[in-house]
């Protein structure tokens, strides 16, 4: 009953604590919605996809090359272009130069003229290819129809595609709002150690820890009901900011979100015991954020928090003493590649150095009884 008292007790004061719910909760979101955002032309988001590619066209007669073109190509609806009809040529060409267009097609008896813009070239070309290939074929048809008119009679009306994008052997890779959304969570996890180690350091200096035991409270419920205290309240709120970004910015944490869930649990609970242990050691809180402050930006910048990092040389050294890099890459093999063994390896990093935060806390209580024995 004690213990659930301090606990409780220690939810309260840290919820209600302002700096709390700007730091570690609406911080990390809009961390999250600007990083995402800014990267999001570098990371697998955004860019020109020729699956999405535009054409425009104007049929100038009602020959067999446009009559061709429009049951070959516009009424194919082929995965590679949707097709749009303008018989205003200037208002074709101003969509072209605009670029509102990837490319314009004119079709007439004699001739097909294609225009594209000369900066934005990647889905241009893809058309003048696609184009390319109608005429080869058109023209194909066209001289075995002279050689025999009756060679073409069995052939069936079937339209089939000039091009098709089959991705091989490929899997989903993170967009910027899938990455940033797992290394914020990461990251803004590690900060609470600020406010665990902090409460305990006031509650020494205030003498609130004293009055507390007077009333026969004994150590070990004192300072286990914290830490859980604080377990619970970091729990929240990662669960806050997984399912935040996953309604909110469409954050991608896999099939299986217990993984994930495991993986960051083990990293809360290490944060928390090493938070606990820096308050019992060190008595200043100015101390405790400066340290804080310095440490955790560069295991996250070893942990690719901010952005990738080279994993050969020695950065690929470097970076797996940082337990962020271990946390974050578990998570992201687990979502992508179905590889769950980092996992394995970041929760038993997690869990071995709360364990050995919890035995040095406890010979710390036990040299602290001795010494008021």
């Amino acid at each position: 009953m004690k213990f659930l008292s301090i606990l409780t007790v220690y939810m309260k004061r840290t919820i209600r604590d302002k700096m709390f719910i700007f730091i570690m909760i609406v911080f990390p979101i809009v961390l999250i919605w600007l990083l995402g955002n800014a990267f999001s032309g570098i990371m697998n988001d955004s860019g020109s996809s020729v699956m999405h590619a535009s054409m425009i066209y104007t049929l100038e007669d009602d020959s067999e090359a446009s009559k061709s073109f429009k049951t070959y190509m516009v009424d194919a609806k082929t995965d590679t272009f949707t097709f749009y009809e303008q018989k205003d040529r200037e208002k074709a060409l101003d969509g072209i130069r605009k670029n509102t267009y990837d490319a314009y097609v004119i079709v007439s008896e004699n001739q097909i003229e294609i225009y594209k813009n000369s900066v934005y070239n990647f889905n241009g070309s893809m058309a003048e290819l696609i184009i390319s290939s109608f005429v080869d074929r058109y023209n194909m048809t066209l001289e075995v129809l002279n050689i025999d008119p009756m060679s073409m009679a069995n052939q069936n009306n079937t339209v089939t595609g000039f091009t098709k994008v089959i991705p091989v052997n490929k899997t989903r890779e993170p967009g910027s709002m899938d990455y940033y959304g797992v290394t914020i969570t990461s990251m803004f996890i590690f900060y609470g150690l600020i406010f665990i180690s902090t409460y305990i350091i006031g509650d020494q200096r205030q003498k609130t820890r004293d009055r507390v035991l007077i009333a026969k409270v004994n150590t070990a419920t004192y300072q286990w009901g914290i830490i859980t205290g604080n377990v619970v309240i970091l729990l929240l709120q990662m669960l806050l900011l997984i399912f935040l970004g996953i309604f909110v910015f469409n954050t991608y944490w896999g099939d299986h979100l217990l993984v994930p869930v495991l993986i960051l649990t083990g990293e809360l609970i290490m944060v928390s015991s090493f938070g606990a242990l820096l308050g019992i050691l060190i008595k200043s809180e100015s101390v405790v954020a400066g340290i804080s402050q310095l440490v955790i930006p560069i295991f996250v910048f070893l942990g690719d928090g901010y952005t990738p990092l080279p994993s050969s040389g020695i950065f690929g050294i470097i970076k797996q003493f940082s337990p962020i890099y271990w946390v974050n890459h578990s998570i992201f093999n687990a979502i992508y590649l179905n590889d769950y063994h980092n996992a394995c390896i970041s929760i038993t990093i997690s869990l071995s150095v709360a364990l050995l935060c919890t035995l040095v806390i406890i010979m710390k209580q036990k040299n602290r009884r001795k010494v008021h024995a």
